[in-house]
């Protein structure tokens, strides 16, 4: 059996108040695609569903990217984000008001995954 290694994974997880999930969603809307069209990477948002006493919600944006070290990740969003605040004004205003409603509950990890 042969084991394909696949690239990096880059893996946001977050808490947020279940109250404001529709305007994570909404920014998230105006955010992401423009990032992932920047990076040519693709996104998955994976929403545990809380039970109903939960105040807060956990998700998980995971980027399957194109590149094999989380270095070489962290500078190409970097660069894809710089360039997207030249173009496209509102952006720096949309991850203002998502980093608000995380309110620093956000950690970051990164994985490679392999298909059997």
């Amino acid at each position: 059996m042969e084991i394909n290694n696949k690239n990096i994974c880059l893996i946001a997880q977050v808490t947020i108040p279940v109250g404001d999930e529709a305007e994570f969603k909404q920014l998230g809307s105006e955010i992401f695609p423009l990032i992932a069209a920047q990076t040519g990477w693709s996104l998955t948002s994976l929403w545990a569903e809380p039970n109903a006493e939960a105040s807060e919600i956990t998700l998980q944006n995971i980027w399957q990217t194109d590149l094999n070290t989380p270095a070489q990740v962290n500078e190409k969003l970097g660069e894809a984000v710089g360039a997207l605040f030249e173009t496209h004004a509102e952006l720096e205003s949309n991850l203002t008001k998502i980093d608000l409603l995380i309110a620093g509950n956000e950690s970051f990890s990164y994985t490679t995954n392999f298909d059997y």
